[in-house]
């Protein structure tokens, strides 16, 4: 490689790097929500790591995330507001894992496809929203990211250094969560797809060290983790999962996988690779795991797939990319390739609010969800409660939240202006007496509110006295 190539290599990094802050940015201020909040209040708060190890009862404990998230919150305490300060760490991981993704593929995908792949999944809607959530996904797609590269470190040359090493990103990313280890498994099967993984020794080995990772990981809360399988959360809609996950994923790599497409046709032709049923097996990887589960997964934790279905995408660009350079046009494709990208992901950004209510609805996870957009501002919701209590005389004012107004994060920010908020769970109802109630506006208020009158309207919330 000489010194230009190594120049242009670690030049693109950066960009990407930068390309991934500047469209993550505008979302580091949007307020905390339901399992975000809950996972702050609830469990990173716990005293110790053992502690939040033992209080594994529900998914939004995402271990290894809540105990970074522990660490965390001291180093921003105090110099960067709440909300920039804590999505500060997924957006640190982000940068991470585009590093680690760039460093560990260049050499086999190419310089221009993985480029280009890498830019169309930053400018895709999910991204940022996932490069700013406080929640553990980025994190497990990091741990997806390094189990690839030891998994293939593995298939090549073998040693203990490899399997340490993929044992070690197993555990992390079935630690982050624990639907991570498909992921994990997509990963090992694109690292052994050319050599007959139903004959390698190293592959059923690996397997085996992905599955002591998560009884490492689970074995000791063995009984809480099978009580937290147990709560059926997800989406009872499969197929509608399944869609919302294939048009993440074509928001996220469209041009690129249509590119990709047409140059794998054109080859099919001729011959098919060992390793393509593998490959595809890789791309369909979520259909089964949503279809044939008593309750389809939220699409959200397939996340930690992307980075490998990034990889098989720039790969798949790699005869696109030969095709112009024996026409002596390698920076003229790149370049279109690129703009096509840059428009794809404008349009999809643009319309990632039609998408979200017309195509998938009030349960998305990848576009528009009601947490992202700009209506969602629960702290200045507690704010203007809070000065006309003040103004009326009540400085401790408490209030009831139902379940569809988010309560959990109405109870950080009132909590941080100094009124009380209580709300129903799984333990019981909430106890008054009440000074009001904040409902969402288009939800049916319960029968013992129904006679309150409602003393303002603001943004998606309505509050009763």
């Amino acid at each position: 490689m000489t010194a230009d190539n190594r120049c242009w290599r670690r030049l693109t990094a950066w960009l990407l790097t930068a390309a991934a802050v500047v469209v993550t940015v505008p979302l580091l201020a949007r307020d905390l929500w339901f399992d975000e909040a809950l996972t702050l209040l609830h469990f990173a708060l716990l005293p110790s790591v053992p502690a939040i190890w033992k209080a594994y009862v529900i998914p939004n404990n995402q271990l290894l995330h809540t105990v970074l998230l522990h660490f965390w919150m001291p180093v921003t305490d105090g110099w960067l507001p709440l909300n920039e300060g804590l999505r500060l760490m997924p957006l640190l991981t982000t940068l991470i894992l585009i590093l680690v993704l760039w460093r560990g593929f260049v050499r086999s995908c190419g310089w221009a496809a993985l480029a280009v792949t890498v830019t169309a999944w930053i400018l895709s809607p999910p991204f940022a929203l996932f490069a700013s959530s406080l929640r553990g996904y980025m994190l497990a797609a990091l741990a997806v990211t390094a189990a690839l590269l030891a998994a293939r470190r593995w298939a090549v040359v073998g040693g203990w250094l490899a399997a340490a090493g993929f044992f070690a990103a197993a555990f992390a990313g079935v630690a982050a969560v624990p639907t991570t280890l498909p992921g994990i498994g997509a990963a090992l099967l694109l690292a052994f797809a050319d050599r007959r993984p139903w004959r390698n020794r190293r592959f059923w080995a690996a397997a085996g060290l992905a599955l002591a990772a998560f009884g490492a990981c689970y074995g000791g809360i063995a009984t809480a983790f099978l009580a937290v399988c147990r709560l059926g959360e997800g989406w009872h809609n499969k197929w509608a999962a399944c869609g919302a996950i294939g048009l993440a994923m074509l928001s996220a790599l469209g041009p690129v996988l249509a590119v990709a497409g047409f140059f794998y046709l054109r080859r099919l032709r001729k011959r098919r690779l060992p390793g393509d049923i593998w490959r595809l097996c890789i791309w369909l990887a979520p259909v089964p795991a949503c279809l044939l589960l008593p309750v389809a997964p939220f699409p959200r934790v397939f996340w930690c797939f992307f980075p490998v279905w990034v990889v098989l995408a720039a790969r798949g660009l790699r005869p696109f990319f030969a095709w112009a350079r024996r026409c002596h046009r390698q920076w003229q494709a790149a370049a279109c390739l690129l703009i096509a990208v840059v428009a794809w992901g404008a349009t999809m950004n643009d319309g990632a609010a039609w998408i979200s209510d017309r195509l998938i609805g009030g349960d998305d996870d990848f576009f528009a969800p009601y947490y992202r957009r700009a209506d969602f501002q629960p702290s200045a919701l507690m704010a203007q409660i809070r000065q006309r209590y003040a103004a009326a005389g009540n400085d401790h004012p408490v209030l009831y939240a139902s379940f569809a107004a988010d309560p959990w994060a109405l109870y950080l920010y009132g909590r941080m202006t100094g009124m009380e908020i209580r709300f129903d769970g799984p333990r019981g109802t909430a106890a008054g007496p009440f000074d009001g109630a904040v409902f969402r506006r288009d939800e049916t208020l319960p029968e013992v509110w129904k006679n309150a009158g409602t003393w303002f309207q603001w943004k998606d919330w309505v509050v009763v006295k």
